[in-house]
């Protein structure tokens, strides 16, 4: 089974309808398809092209997940949270395009995507969620809008970052957020950070500048801990009021 073609006046693809159809290369999803369900998709190792309806409102968890053949993806606007590992180990996929109305990524939904360079969040989005994008080791590039809320914990772990500007809004900012980013030389934080939170085992070795703000307060033995395990060199560029 390479190809599926499915009827116009399906609203809803089930739970595993297709998982494990390791031959299937490419489907026809209908426009008035609204929900794919969970793991619908999963392990379609061949899959290589899907178009998801413009009137979509659930994508499931792990919908996408192991689809290793899969390129390009497009979420429709009617999408608002992208559940779970939806993309979880598609590792040729290479262009997300997220449009406006996405308000939410959760857990581990790009995880190890190992082909996306770089991705432009809308301005919709909210929050992304824990280890969303970890893995994605030439991702070099993101670009975020200030009035993002909650980037979560490895969010960016292990991936290719070169500079990381934290957001305007978030005010206790956890640097585990980009561990292991082996080419990370800069974070940038807000002004209004007033709390900057350091992992025992994260592991930066090449970071060499962190903007601070001015009223941001940081434990003593966190720097040092920092600077003696793991080799980190601070230049505290102290913002003026």
């Amino acid at each position: 089974m390479v190809e599926i073609e499915l009827s116009e006046g399906l609203i809803k693809i089930e739970d595993n309808a297709f998982s494990r159809c390791k031959s299937l290369k490419r489907i026809n999803i209908p426009s008035t398809v609204v929900e794919v369900g969970a793991r619908a998709f999963e392990d379609c190792i061949k899959l290589d092209e899907v178009i998801l309806p413009n009137h979509l409102r659930r994508l499931g968890g792990w919908a996408f997940c192991h689809c290793g053949s899969l390129k390009n993806i497009n979420i429709p606007k009617t999408i608002k949270t992208i559940e779970q590992a939806a993309f979880l180990c598609c590792y040729s996929l290479k262009t997300v395009s997220l449009t406006e109305g996405v308000q939410e990524i959760s857990r581990d939904t790009f995880s190890f995507c190992w082909s996306i360079q770089s991705i432009n969040f809308p301005p919709s989005l909210k929050v992304i969620g824990e280890e969303s994008f970890e893995g994605c080791k030439v991702l070099n590039e993101v670009r975020m809008h200030d009035n993002m809320e909650r980037i979560t914990y490895g969010a960016f772990r292990d991936c290719g970052l070169v500079n990381f500007r934290m957001l305007p809004l978030v005010t206790a900012v956890d640097i585990g957020i980009v561990d292991n980013n082996k080419c990370l030389v800069s974070i940038e934080l807000p002004e209004n950070a007033v709390r900057i939170i350091v992992n025992n085992e994260s592991c930066l070795d090449s970071l060499r500048n962190i903007a601070l703000p001015s009223e941001c307060m940081i434990e003593q033995d966190i720097l040092e801990n920092c600077t003696t395990n793991l080799g980190w060199h601070f230049q505290m560029k102290m913002r003026k009021q």
